[in-house]
């Protein structure tokens, strides 16, 4: 139908564009035809889905139309993937990060969206840290920002691979001090 004031069509349901001459996804639902699911709105072919749903707003996301993602993330409209915010995880973002949803991973790593397990920092700029909630300094490493390097040179003098380092300070082994194990101490020696 053409306005004829306008001159512009006016596109009979499941229809749009300049000469209504694209076709938009429509659906039967109790028996009445709904463009886009009844979920959205059709523009030059294509569905533009509320919150909530996503392909031809036919789906909901991850976490229901009324909660998508769990409010931690954002849907995506055309796979119906969740893009978790920082310190959330699982396929709808119903899982809290190690160290929780304001100070994931202590700082000191990633979230693996995945999972919702950390990744710690592994590297001489950030530092070397490890456990659960990169909350101390991996083997081998100490110093209050995890970037010290302990005494590896000798086996005199190499931390233990066990040994905690939550104190930040590289654990030596018996007979051995300083921060980075390199001193004997005084009256120990062969």
């Amino acid at each position: 139908t053409c306005n004829m004031d306008s001159g512009d069509c006016i596109c009979a349901m499941g229809f749009s564009g300049s000469s209504c001459s694209l076709q938009c996804p429509t659906s039967t639902i109790g028996g009445s035809l709904y463009v886009c699911s009844g979920h959205g709105s059709c523009v030059l072919g294509q569905c533009y889905c509320l919150s909530g749903y996503w392909g031809d707003c036919n789906q909901e996301c991850p976490g229901g139309h009324s909660n998508p993602c769990s409010g931690y993330g954002t849907c995506n409209a055309v796979d119906g993937s969740c893009e978790c915010n920082p310190g959330s995880g699982g396929g709808a973002c119903e899982l809290t990060c190690p160290g929780g949803r304001a100070d994931p991973c202590s700082g000191r790593g990633a979230c693996l969206q995945a999972t919702a397990t950390c990744s710690c920092w592994s590297n001489a700029t950030h530092g070397y840290y490890a456990g659960a909630t990169c909350n101390h300094c991996d083997s081998f490493y100490g110093g209050g920002d995890c970037t010290l390097s302990c005494a590896q040179a000798s086996t005199d003098r190499t931390p233990s691979v066990n040994a905690s380092t939550t104190d930040y300070a590289c654990p030596c082994k018996e007979n051995y001090g300083q921060s980075d194990c390199s001193v004997q101490c005084p009256g120990t020696g062969n």
